[in-house]
């Protein structure tokens, strides 16, 4: 005899085994080989997007170093190039630059006006007085070239107007007063249409004082209070020079340009420039050198001349500073024939970092020329 609960009971029980049967293989993991291929798979998707960021990292590292390159570039010719534009010229426009300013009876790098306002040194010249070879922090780097640059500063503040030159006090009274634009012991130049004296500063009214006189007699670096031409070492008084009404009074400001070793025993742009230093109621004159720009690694500097006993013509090519044209090993005074007239600056410039494809510093080199303003006119 059929019995119906018996199917019923057999039917559900294998329904159930089969559904558990689904479920376990609904639940079942990946097996071994699909692990493996999905590791691969996840890997290679890694490792393109750690190369897309390794490019991307080093892109950015190469564009880097190179924007600061020619920013340091752009910074280094935009100092130099106007300083070197302005050697030789006065407010007043006059050639004729007496100076009084003499160091153990000697005229000293910064003062000599007459040697010249465009100093050249090659990669083999020395320039002890200011910066020695070496390769000690603010030395200078052997086989790059130096520059002197003689100049009055730019600053147009600083400008004063003499209302009147007492030669009986050694004074000059100016407008408007000097104050904070002037200091004890200053290097100044004074002109006017006819020439102009560089000279040092003895005192100057107190920023709280009605006075507006610039006094010269105490200048200890004043071999004599007449503004004349002296003699080379001004044993015998230069003659007297009465400035005009309307003389102009400015800083002087002369600079030295060169590439030497910071402290951390890399190369730099240096400026070296000279302030007065009172030590024991005695004004000195102190040289002091300023690390300017970075990773400049060389500086080559060629000048163009033109002869004056030829009718003002250039010359066909550029020369350096050791050439046997110029007299004094690369000085070219206003008294000399041949007169620089523009100077070509090549500096080479290193990336702070090794960014290079073979991981060496990138090397760049630049161009600047500046004309000398002061040699426009004939």
């Amino acid at each position: 005899m059929f019995n119906r609960n018996c199917f019923k009971t057999k039917h559900l029980t294998s329904t159930k085994f089969i559904n558990r049967k689904l479920q376990l293989l609904k639940s079942k993991g990946f097996t071994l080989i699909e692990l493996l291929v999905s590791l691969v798979l996840g890997l290679v998707v890694l490792g393109g997007i750690l190369s897309i960021f390794s490019g991307t990292q080093q892109s950015f590292r190469v564009n880097e170093n190179l924007a600061r390159v020619q920013e340091n570039a752009r910074l280094s010719f935009e100092l130099l190039s106007r300083e070197i534009r302005e050697a030789g010229s006065t407010p007043c426009g006059t050639r004729a630059m007496a100076n009084v300013i003499r160091v153990a009876g000697t005229v000293p790098w910064y003062a000599d006006w007459q040697a010249g306002t465009i100093i050249g040194f090659d990669g083999a010249q020395s320039s002890d007085a200011i910066a020695a070879f070496g390769i000690a922090n603010l030395n200078r780097v052997s086989g790059t070239d130096a520059i002197i640059a003689l100049r009055n500063i730019s600053d147009e503040s600083s400008i004063r107007t003499v209302t009147k030159h007492d030669v009986a006090i050694d004074s000059f009274e100016v407008q408007p007063k000097p104050f904070s634009s002037y200091a004890e012991a200053d290097l100044i130049s004074v002109c006017d249409v006819s020439s102009g004296a560089i000279l040092q500063v003895g005192t100057v009214p107190l920023p709280t004082s009605s006075l507006s006189e610039i006094e010269y007699k105490l200048g200890t670096l004043n071999c004599s209070v007449n503004l004349g031409y002296p003699t080379g070492t001004c044993a015998t008084p230069p003659p007297g020079k009465t400035f005009t009404k309307g003389a102009l009074i400015t800083r002087y400001d002369p600079v030295f340009w060169y590439v030497g070793f910071n402290s951390d025993g890399k190369r730099s742009l240096y400026r070296a420039n000279v302030v007065t230093l009172k030590k024991t109621g005695i004004e000195t004159a102190t040289v002091v050198r300023q690390e300017m720009i970075p990773s400049i690694q060389d500086m080559q500097i060629e000048y163009l001349v033109r002869d004056s006993a030829a009718g003002n013509t250039l010359a066909s090519d550029w020369i350096t500073a050791s050439n046997s044209v110029f007299e004094d090993s690369g000085k070219w005074g206003p008294d000399n024939l041949k007169q620089v007239v523009a100077t070509r600056l090549t500096l080479t410039l290193n990336s702070e970092d090794k960014v290079g494809a073979t991981g060496q510093l990138l090397r760049r080199e630049f161009i600047s020329v500046s004309a000398l303003r002061s040699r426009d006119i004939p």
